[in-house]
This record gives structure tokens, C-alpha cells and sequence, in this order.
């Protein structure tokens, strides 16, 4: 038993789920606003595996099989896992029908939240829908997750819920140096040959305008966003960012990009536009859900190395 409530508890998916997987997810009801259905028991099986995997490389995050006490009847499957593209951890369900209308979704979703903040230290977690899913937006209200913003993710347009704990050290966004910036590049795995302390003072300060925002934990800098304008055609250019591994999934590079584009609108500018390579895919991901839009490809030798750019209208 990995985690109880007053009627339910949540356990590992194993094996001998499967008939209880398939008739789950072979329900068009049940699967109306997540994808679509299972037709052969056979993606059920490889579903379980992919569940299996995923748990044991993300210790304390996963997908659960949820049980009722009573019964031990299986109610359905319920996640605390990472919403594609982002740094979010998002928490999410589904049930076979008989067991709607029981005020289940709401008692589990209350507990894993506890569980998030409690035992696994999260700052913040987010949850997803179809704008038409009502039934589980007012759980989301229910459980004290806010409407946050519109998004797009697992191929359809959702709506994003969220709720935040409030801890010492929370991060704190606010302009920074570039010596701050360059603290931080050790701690992001992904910059490669990332340019030095003279070339920010020749993009930035070269610039009519610029914005160097440095995100803190604490005195530590633990993430950077900037940009500068780089086309007089009303827009500005966001052109490096980063968080340090270990404070990722905090919601920091979201903090970081709601910043820049508050900022950007209050200067007047009409849209914003980042670059990114097409082998960079979380890069594009978080950019696309956040409502950017692709509207521009340079090849290059091989695909993966093309330069994607992308604008978001403001």
C-alpha cells in the first residue's frame, strides 16, 4: 500500500492488472477527454510496462493503481508525474465509471497533494484538462488548485490549474548581473559552449533595450532568463535562459518566462520570439505550451541542428 485515504488507497500497477487496465482504458466514456481508447489488450499490457519503468527510474513520482478499502475493488489509476515539455509535476486520474459521482477523484487528489508538499518537497503542482471536462476542472477548484492559464499539451488545447506551497527560500525573480548568470552555468547540463560575460555585453548592452532576469533562491542565483531588442519590428528577442538542475521542477523557468513577458508588454513590445535548435525538444515543448508559435525553419546539415523560431504574440 503505497498511500490511503478514508476509502481508497493507492498501490504499484503489476501484472495482474491488465484486464482491469484494458477495461478502463477501452472505455470511450472513461477516455473522452484524455486519448484515445485502448482497442486491443495489447497496448494495455505495454501501458503497465511503460508505468513500471517510469516508477522505478522516478522515485516517489508515478502512475498507482487506486483501490477501494472495502472492496479492494480497482477504482482506477492515479499520477503524480512530469507534464510533458515543462519542469511542472502535474497530478491527474481516471475511473471506470460505476465509481463517478462518489467524490473519490476529490479525496485522492487532496491526499496526493499533501503527499507532494509533505513528503516529496514540491513547491508546486499543476493539473490539465480539456476546457469542456467540468467535472474535473471542479475538482481541480475543489482541492485549491487556481486556473492559471491556457495551454497546450499531449496534442490538444487544455486549460492549466496550479497551487503553489509557500516555503522559506522561495524563489524570487528579479534583474540580475551577468556574473550571477554565469554562476549558474555549471549547473545547466544542456549549455554547450555557452558564451561568456563579453559577448552578454555586447548583445545586451549594444541593444536599444534589454532584460537580464536572474531568478534566486535565497542569495543563491539558481536560474536566468535574457533578452534584448533585436529587430525594430516590435518585438523582442528572448535569448538565453537556463535553471540549475538541482532546483528544476519548481516552476522556475515558468517564473522566468511569465517575468520577461510582463515586462516586455509593460515596454510596449507587440510579441516575443526565441530560437532553439529542433534536437532541443523540451526547449520546444515548454515554448509551444506556453503559447508560442512555430513561424520559421533554417536547415541546417542535419535535421536535428535545423534552428526553429518560434513568436508569441503579446
Amino acid at each position: 500500500m503505497f498511500l490511503e485515504t478514508e476509502r481508497l488507497y493507492l498501490r504499484q500497477i503489476v501484472a495482474d492488472d491488465l484486464e482491469a487496465v484494458f477495461a478502463l482504458d477501452r472505455d470511450p466514456e472513461v477516455m473522452r477527454y484524455i486519448k484515445p481508447p485502448f482497442t486491443e489488450k495489447s497496448q494495455a499490457r505495454e501501458y503497465i510496462q511503460q508505468v513500471r519503468e517510469y516508477n522505478e527510474k522516478h522515485p516517489g513520482l508515478g502512475r498507482w493503481a487506486m483501490l477501494e478499502r472495502a472492496t479492494n475493488a480497482f477504482v482506477g489509476v492515479f499520477l503524480l508525474k512530469d507534464l510533458e515539455g515543462t519542469e511542472e509535476i502535474e497530478v491527474g486520474y481516471r475511473m471506470h465509471r460505476r465509481f463517478w459521482g462518489r467524490g473519490y477523484a476529490t479525496e485522492m487528489t487532496k491526499a496526493v497533494l499533501q503527499y507532494g508538499f509533505g513528503q516529496l518537497g514540491l513547491r508546486r503542482i499543476v493539473a490539465i484538462a480539456q476546457p469542456a471536462n467540468r467535472a474535473s476542472t471542479h475538482v481541480m477548484e475543489k482541492c485549491g488548485l487556481r486556473f492559471e492559464k491556457k495551454a497546450y499539451h499531449y496534442q490538444t488545447d487544455v486549460v492549466l490549474y496550479a497551487i503553489e506551497k509557500t516555503l522559506v527560500g522561495k524563489i524570487e525573480v528579479r534583474p540580475g548581473s551577468i556574473g550571477d548568470i554565469l554562476a549558474v552555468y555549471p549547473d545547466i547540463p544542456e549549455l554547450q559552449r555557452p558564451p561568456g560575460a563579453d559577448e552578454y555585453r555586447k548583445r545586451l548592452f549594444g541593444a536599444p533595450k534589454h532584460l537580464l532576469l536572474v531568478a534566486y533562491a535565497g542569495s543563491e542565483p539558481v536560474g536566468f532568463k535574457a533578452g534584448y531588442e533585436r529587430e525594430p519590428d516590435g518585438s523582442f528577442y528572448s535569448w538565453m535562459g537556463g535553471v540549475a538542475h538541482p532546483h528544476r521542477r519548481r516552476g522556475i523557468a515558468y517564473q522566468l518566462a511569465r517575468a520577461m513577458e510582463t515586462w516586455a508588454m509593460a515596454q510596449g513590445y507587440r510579441a516575443l520570439r526565441c530560437k532553439t535548435r529542433n534536437a532541443h525538444k523540451p526547449m520546444l515543448l515548454f515554448a509551444l505550451s506556453n503559447g508560442f508559435d512555430i513561424v520559421g525553419v533554417e536547415p541546417r546539415d542535419s535535421v536535428g541542428a535545423h534552428r526553429i523560431t518560434l513568436e508569441k504574440k503579446l
